[in-house]
């Protein structure tokens, strides 16, 4: 007889997984102080398997899912298909869950069900888990969904969402850099609603990959083209600022640490209008 299904399911998505930062994202997961989920780690093949660190974790709660390779976009959705929790928590394999994660944003949604999806502010590290800063995000829909005409204010890697609310706007969508804002914004023309934790409950890695100039343009690209589409007849006096927040950042000195320094800021101000 199959076993009860959880009402979590914590889906990481796997590409290469890093010898060092990827046991640190397992045991942040099974640290959780709320226990009753599984952990779904869907993996696109690679020469750089995860299954040699899986195989010296003893926990009942993980399953392992290898599928031949694919971008992140189709991985979000073959992970939101397996999912056997009504509830998804998205943790990469680069970040660390800090232990109340689950814990706070269940309290958030068992106080108000109406939410379809909740993420939290977020504390950025670099490859040696030093810190970089905190990032702060509207947390009320109404803030959340204005602030998506100019930016996302939900970071996947932070948030939690009905399965249920993404399979009925036919799942993750597009440039996998941009496929959480894609689908937020699919969901904000729905009426959805969102919110954040005002605390930071993940640890979210910087690598030098997300530095790349040719990527950040080209993610650049994607957002206005989300924006264009979804949000132009919602268009107000910010999209000057916007244009002048697009251009400082494909303009950014190659300087990992300023651009970390700048960016939350920047989205800060286009998101809270500070």
């Amino acid at each position: 007889m199959a076993s009860q299904a959880p009402p979590i399911t914590v889906l990481m998505p796997v590409f290469r997984p890093d010898p060092t930062h990827f046991p640190y994202a397992i045991e942040s997961v099974l640290d959780q102080t709320f226990t009753d989920y599984e952990l779904l780690v869907m993996e696109s093949a690679s020469a750089q398997p995860a299954k040699p660190w899986l195989a010296n974790v003893s926990d009942h709660r993980i399953r392992h899912h290898v599928v031949p390779p694919v971008n992140r976009t189709a991985l979000l959705n073959q992970g939101v298909e397996r999912a056997r929790g009504a509830l998804i928590a998205i943790v990469d394999s680069s970040d660390i869950a800090l232990p109340e994660r689950l814990e706070t944003q269940i309290a958030v949604l068992d106080s108000d069900p109406a939410i379809a999806v909740l993420g939290s502010f977020i504390e950025w590290i670099d490859e040696q888990n030093r810190p970089l800063g905190f990032q702060t995000l509207p947390t009320e829909s109404k803030a959340i969904r204005q602030a998506l005409r100019r930016c996302n204010p939900i970071v996947a890697r932070t948030s939690i969402f009905w399965k249920r609310a993404i399979l009925s706007e036919g799942g993750f969508r597009g440039e996998e850099t941009v496929a959480d804002y894609e689908i937020w914004g699919r969901m904000a023309r729905t009426e959805a609603s969102f919110a954040n934790v005002p605390l930071a409950l993940t640890r979210c890695r910087r690598l030098p990959a997300h530095w790349d100039r040719p990527r950040l343009a080209h993610q650049l690209v994607a957002e206005m083209e989300i924006r264009a589409k979804m949000f132009a007849e919602e268009a107000g006096i910010r999209t000057k600022w916007q244009r002048v927040y697009e251009r400082m950042l494909l303009r950014l000195p190659l300087d990992a640490p300023l651009r970390c320094w700048m960016v939350p800021r920047l989205r800060k101000a286009l998101a809270t209008g500070k």
